[in-house]
């Protein structure tokens, strides 16, 4: 049998791999530092999630003020569109209580959501 290609070789031979690189197992968990190191730098993991936290959460108290969180929400990626203000309000919303804190709670289900865009 004539094959155009490698890949159609390979298709070939292993129909369950189709489109599937030699030696990559798709079934494996992501290893820590893959997690840690994700594609967008986003912070997924707990131990990120508490260093970004810290980070905007400047005196200490256990909460970011909310316009705080806005502008933070605005620098993440967003595929190269800024997202208005009405969009902001509505993500972060979603898991905000109203009040003018960001509860480090509140701040995982919001980055977790970006994460997931």
């Amino acid at each position: 049998i004539f094959f155009r290609s490698s890949l159609h070789r390979d298709m070939a031979r292993s129909p369950s791999r189709v489109g599937v690189p030699p030696k990559h197992s798709v079934n494996r968990p992501l290893t820590a530092d893959e997690l840690e190191c994700n594609i967008n730098g986003l912070a997924v993991t707990d131990n990120k999630l508490r260093e970004q936290f810290a980070l905007l959460d400047e005196d200490g108290n256990g909460w970011i003020p909310y316009e705080i969180m806005v502008d933070f929400f605005k620098q993440q990626e967003s595929f190269g569109l800024e997202p208005t203000d009405a969009e902001v309000a509505l993500a972060i919303g979603k898991y905000h209580n109203g009040d003018n804190r960001i509860t480090y709670d509140e701040f995982c289900c919001i980055m977790l959501s970006i994460a997931q865009r």
